[in-house]
């Protein structure tokens, strides 16, 4: 089940992936350490809107990387990459690489740097600040109306595309 699960996941279109610190016994040592889940989500529309996660002893691209390749070390996911700014992800992305992955980028940490350079540019930061708040609400309008994902597309390429534009 979990196999057939992992596999609509990487037949989505669109793929997010992100991972999540956690602290582990150390066999022997009698301390802990720091490793890590890996959680990919499937879009729901093309493949499956499963979760899946994958553990990892340590934050090296390995765990991305075989996620995304077969047994065989080829590619096994052709689409959009939803993922943080982590460069373990870059050789995914990288167009140049044997995946055919496209990254998207991610509001949430894109905003996070404007507010942290709001003691250095203001004016600016708060501009870049406000026009991802628009973002934000037409998102929430979309939850709220319950959009298909259809309905979801147009209303960003009405509303969401001049604020990304502008």
């Amino acid at each position: 089940l979990v196999d057939l699960m992992e596999q609509r996941v990487v037949e989505s279109g669109t793929v997010n992936a992100d991972d999540s610190p956690v602290r582990q016994q150390d066999p022997g040592r009698g301390k802990t350490k720091t490793c890590r889940f890996w959680s990919y989500v499937g879009d729901g529309v093309t493949g499956g809107r499963y979760v899946i996660f994958r553990y990892t002893p340590d934050r090296s691209r390995d765990g991305p990387e075989d996620f995304f390749s077969d047994e065989n070390g080829e590619a096994r996911f052709r689409g959009n990459l939803q993922c943080d700014a982590y460069a373990g992800f870059n050789r995914l992305v990288d167009p140049s690489s044997k995946w055919p992955i496209f990254e998207i980028a991610c509001w949430a940490h894109a905003r996070r740097k404007f507010y942290e350079s709001l003691g250095s540019a203001r004016k600016y930061a708060s501009w870049v600040m406000a026009k991802i708040r628009r973002l934000y609400r037409i998102e929430a309008l979309a939850r709220r109306w319950k959009l298909s994902a259809a309905k979801r597309r147009a209303l960003r390429a009405r509303w969401s595309r001049p604020v990304v534009d502008e």
